[in-house]
């Protein structure tokens, strides 16, 4: 039977062997410097060391020396002999690392990614700031907007505009998200929205600035179209011969009201929908067509025809209503309203005129049969 100490010493060799290796994927010399560092602390106790401690010191180095052979055969330096090689393409066999694939990820990424140190240097950029600064083929590292200007794809002003909004973030002493156009070698501009975070110091020196850029190019021109469309709606809105209010359909909040409503009844934008065409009301109206405006899955339905008498004015409308998004993205419903007072008017005087007829009629008739009554 073998003595316990030297199965607890089997283990504890096992058990460093396994933490060495999984160390040895995540950080070649993390458990190389564990194992001394905890070798030294249990010298200077004056303590003996222990199997296990030992057991995750060669565990440690066979790591460390595993590391050194694979580097050696891929060609690659070790951590220490200075900056490493580009990173490898996804899915490659050396991305095999945590820190590669984070490499290759930021490499690849559509958006724009650097870092500068605290005097504003250069120090690492993907390949999407490169392009986007006109950097390719550039010497860029260490070097800073300034000097960059004289050799980069883009205009001077850029890099100059570039170097006052980093001033502006390091002045905020946070991270900072602002707007900026980047003119383009070919084609147009492409806008940006740029985020900038402070690194400092615990002394509170500049130690560095991340800066991330996500391209918003699409986005802009999609704002202005709707801007234009919005505005193509409103000029038409304000010049038909109709009443034409928005309200939203969650809140019923009026945003928007032509300039025959406003004739009617003043400024109502902010103001609710049945508050202000109805009397008395504590509620919605009953007649609120927002349940008919949209299908079961929340889309716009089509257009709802209808007849109102508005309790402020007395006036009939004959109503359009329908539902759309608005600018802003959420649900609005938009009645488009005639005012048809004056044929209601009409059609009364012709239901009174026709009734009038009929009775005169009904009586013409009455007294015929009595001047000539029926010989049969």
């Amino acid at each position: 039977m073998r003595p316990p100490y030297r199965k607890r010493n089997r283990t504890a060799f096992l058990l460093g062997l396994l933490v060495g290796v999984l160390c040895w994927y995540l950080d070649p010399g993390q458990l190389a410097r564990r194992a001394a560092a905890l070798i030294a602390a249990g010298e200077a106790a004056g303590a003996a060391v222990s199997p296990s401690v030992l057991a995750v010191a060669a565990a440690g180095l066979l790591a460390a020396v595993g590391t050194a052979f694979l580097l050696r055969r891929r060609g690659r330096s070790s951590p220490a002999a200075g900056p490493a090689a580009p990173p490898p393409r996804p899915g490659s066999k050396e991305a095999g690392t945590p820190g590669d694939l984070c490499a290759a990820l930021v490499q690849n990424l559509h958006d724009f990614v650097c870092l500068q140190d605290g005097e504003g240097r250069w120090i690492q950029a993907n390949r999407a700031a490169l392009a986007v600064f006109g950097l390719e083929g550039v010497e860029w590292r260490g070097k800073t907007s300034a000097e960059l200007s004289k050799a980069a794809g883009c205009p001077v002003p850029v890099f100059l505009t570039c170097h006052d909004l980093h001033e502006s973030a390091w002045a905020a002493g946070r991270p900072v998200r602002q707007e900026q156009v980047v003119p383009q070698s070919s084609g147009g501009p492409k806008a940006f929205e740029v985020t900038k975070i402070p690194l400092f110091r615990p002394d509170g020196t500049r130690r560095g600035l991340v800066v991330h850029g996500r391209d918003i190019t699409r986005q802009k021109l999609a704002e202005r179209l709707l801007a234009y469309a919005n505005e193509r709606f409103l000029t038409l809105a304000e010049n038909l011969d109709a009443e034409i209010y928005v309200a939203d359909m969650k809140t019923y909040e009026v945003l928007f009201a032509n300039r025959k409503v406003r004739n009617r009844l003043g400024d109502i934008t902010g103001q609710t929908c049945w508050k202000v065409f109805q009397k008395g009301r504590s509620g919605p109206c009953d007649f609120c067509t927002n349940d008919r405006l949209l299908t079961p899955d929340g889309k716009p339905a089509g257009v709802v025809a209808w007849e109102s008498n508005k309790a402020v004015t007395g006036a009939w409308h004959e109503c359009r209503d329908f539902a759309i998004r608005w600018t802003d993205g959420r649900l609005v419903r938009i009645q488009v309203a005639v005012d048809v007072t004056d044929r209601k008017a009409l059609e009364r005087e012709r239901q009174q005129l026709i009734f009038q007829l009929q009775q005169a009629l009904a009586e013409a008739k009455s007294l015929a049969q009595d001047h000539n009554p029926d010989p049969f």
